[in-house]
């Protein structure tokens, strides 16, 4: 039996790249962005000045350019797939997939429509967001979501939305309890519930 190792590439060995805003906050394990969440290696890249407030608040307009560079440095390091931090990012998913040559998923928003499908007819996803005000149609629109899809933020909820440290795991869990409760009260034809990878992070963890 004959066996090849082909060059090309810096890293071998770890497949996905992870394209990372610039924060301190903490990731618990199950967060994208907490290198133990993976079976298997990664690879990440710090997208500088990719602050949340830049990526939320502003739509990450300046950073289209230091993102796609960041995901093309990726790729050359050895990445065949690239994903990131930031739901938000879903405004950029087209021109990264068409920039680097790989698969992307910039944002877990890419998996409504699966949702959506599995369900039976007249139910609906939720959306279970950190920041609801500022998830709009142009973050639906850009991954062909529906754009009337239920929204609902988890402001409310400190322990999860601030960026304090250390964060207190089961406080954030509980805190978004109402955040949940109301997709329910406001929208009772929704079946299931779509939630970023933080807060998935803070139901999963171990205390």
């Amino acid at each position: 039996m004959t066996r090849k190792a082909f060059g090309g590439k810096t890293v071998y060995g770890a497949r996905v790249g992870i394209l990372m805003l610039d924060t301190n906050f903490p990731r618990a394990p199950g967060d994208t962005g907490n290198a133990a969440t993976w079976p298997f290696p990664v690879l990440y890249k710090v997208v500088k000045g990719a602050t949340a407030r830049e990526v939320v608040h502003e739509k990450g307009g300046k950073l289209r350019q230091a993102f796609l560079d960041a995901a093309a440095e990726l790729v050359k390091e050895g990445a065949d797939g690239i994903t990131t931090t930031g739901g938000f990012l879903s405004v950029f998913q087209k021109d990264l997939a068409a920039h680097v040559g790989v698969p992307v998923a910039s944002s877990s928003l890419l998996q409504v429509p699966l949702a959506q499908s599995l369900l039976p007819p007249g139910r609906r996803v939720g959306i279970l967001t950190v920041q609801g005000e500022r998830l709009g149609a142009d973050h639906l629109k850009a991954i062909d979501v529906d754009p009337t899809v239920p929204i609902v933020g988890t402001e409310k909820g400190t322990e999860l939305t601030c960026c304090g440290q250390p964060r207190n795991c089961l406080s954030a869990t509980l805190k978004q309890a109402p955040s949940c409760w109301s997709v329910t009260t406001w929208h009772p034809s929704r079946a299931a519930l779509h939630a970023p990878s933080g807060f998935r992070s803070m139901m999963s963890t171990r205390w």
